[in-house]
């Protein structure tokens, strides 16, 4: 939007700019036809001869004269043209410095199924047959940011471990965790000179249909069911849960 912001004032002057020039040449072609008319009439020569140099003069001038604005019609049609794809340019997104996407917000992203909603009434959507599902985030890239992706399920769970995230195509790591009966990843967005909306890709070793795998008599191609994205301006910390604890603690104790 700045970018735009910026050309237009300078468009605006190059236009008015371009109107004077054109008006200038008006003028100056005014001036020059009219003397060119004074110029046939020559009282020694014959009325009939007069009135065909006459004739020829204003047929030339004519001619000239159509040729101008012919040019001036081309560069009008031209600025309207211009002005008309400025107007339908969609907005650049404001990137954010934090974000929190849900699977009601994903209505236009591939590769995702009909939202649907768990047990716990949280809203979801599975991905579908491709391996990789897309996301554009517009969040600001001018420092790191932390991402959590909210897992609810995944058709096959060693691909938990085995899925890759990518930002603009770059892969990142992730960390696992496990909160309020769903996995989580928690990664980091790393800084970047941009100031386009950033791509995210979730990308999986294979997709199945639940009835392939002997699980239901589902033959959609699924993949993994994703509850929400955050993005926030710190890197999230794992919230470890009284399960991990105890094991932190077993490990202290050498258990």
């Amino acid at each position: 939007m700045q970018n735009q912001q910026e050309k237009s004032p300078r468009a605006s002057s190059d236009r008015l700019s371009d109107i004077a020039f054109f008006e200038s040449i008006a003028r100056q072609e005014t001036r020059s036809v009219a003397n060119r008319l004074r110029g046939t009439i020559n009282p020694s020569e014959d009325p009939t001869a007069q009135i065909e140099s006459l004739i020829e003069e204003v047929s030339d001038s004519i001619g000239r004269l159509g040729a101008r604005m012919q040019i001036m019609e081309t560069v009008l049609a031209n600025w309207t043209a211009q002005s008309e794809v400025l107007r339908s340019a969609p907005a650049p997104a404001a990137l954010l410095d934090s974000l929190h996407q849900t699977a009601e917000h994903w209505d236009d992203s591939p590769n995702l199924q009909a939202l649907e909603f768990d047990d716990q009434s949280r809203p979801f959507r599975w991905s579908g047959a491709q391996r990789t599902v897309r996301f554009k985030l517009p969040v600001d890239r001018s420092r790191d940011r932390g991402i959590r992706i909210i897992v609810v399920a995944l058709i096959k769970q060693e691909y938990l471990r085995a899925l890759q995230l990518l930002v603009d195509g770059a892969p990142i790591e992730y960390q696992l965790q496990y909160v309020d009966g769903t996995n989580q990843l928690l990664g980091k967005v790393p800084q970047a000179d941009t100031t386009t909306t950033t791509c995210l890709d979730i990308v999986l070793p294979a997709t199945h249909s639940p009835h392939e795998l002997g699980v239901s008599k589902d033959k959609r191609k699924l993949g993994i069911a994703l509850s929400a994205i955050i993005l926030t301006a710190e890197t999230p910390a794992p919230r470890h849960g009284f399960g991990a604890r105890l094991r932190q603690l077993g490990r202290r104790l050498g258990l």
